[in-house]
């Protein structure tokens, strides 16, 4: 990694000494840090995702949906305060677009999850009181259409999360392809 070399004759010593830094992203926003880490020196070496954990010996794997990306670069970069502040900037940037493509699915989530719960508690209350009566043939419907609700509900409302986080998305996009800009012409 460091390397220092000399000639005969002529003491020539070039040495290159580097820094090293690992960043925790989103796998799907990958290639977005690795651009924006590019412009500010950093070179990629490697990324690693965890392996499937799986809880119970029947139950699905968990597999982890961030990688972990490893750069390094020259320590003796010019401009190195003012690349800081520029990193300070984008990795604000970067960390913004993560929590908004987040924010998409987990409300949607949530309000699916709630209106499942709801239903499921219907249902089984129809059970209690018996699936012949008039009172669990209405409960165990209410149960049905919130089932129904909580699905139709989760795709209404993460397109609607996307719509209105697409645009916002685009302008820090903008800021990092900006700032990125600013931070190649100050190493060059």
């Amino acid at each position: 990694m460091n390397a220092e070399t000399s000639t005969m004759g002529e003491q020539t010593t070039d040495y290159a000494g580097y820094e090293y830094t690992t960043v925790r992203a989103p796998q799907q926003l990958e290639n977005l840090y690795r651009d924006a880490y590019r412009n500010f020196g950093w070179n990629f070496e490697r990324s690693e995702v965890r392996p499937p954990i799986r809880p119970l010996p029947l139950l699905p794997a968990i597999r982890s949906n961030t990688a972990t990306l490893s750069f390094k670069r020259d320590r003796n970069i010019k401009n190195q305060p003012m690349m800081q502040d520029l990193q300070h900037k984008v990795n604000a940037s970067l960390a913004s677009i993560a929590r908004m493509e987040r924010s998409k699915k987990s409300t949607a989530i949530l309000v699916a999850a709630v209106l499942g719960i709801i239903g499921a508690g219907f249902l089984a209350v129809s059970m209690f009181i018996g699936a012949v009566s008039t009172g669990g043939i209405i409960l165990g419907a209410i149960g049905l259409v919130a089932w129904v609700g909580g699905a139709i509900a989760y795709f209404g409302i993460k397109s609607a999360r996307t719509a209105r986080l697409d645009p916002l998305i685009d302008q820090e996009q903008t800021v990092i392809f900006q700032t990125g800009e600013q931070a190649a012409r100050l190493i060059h």
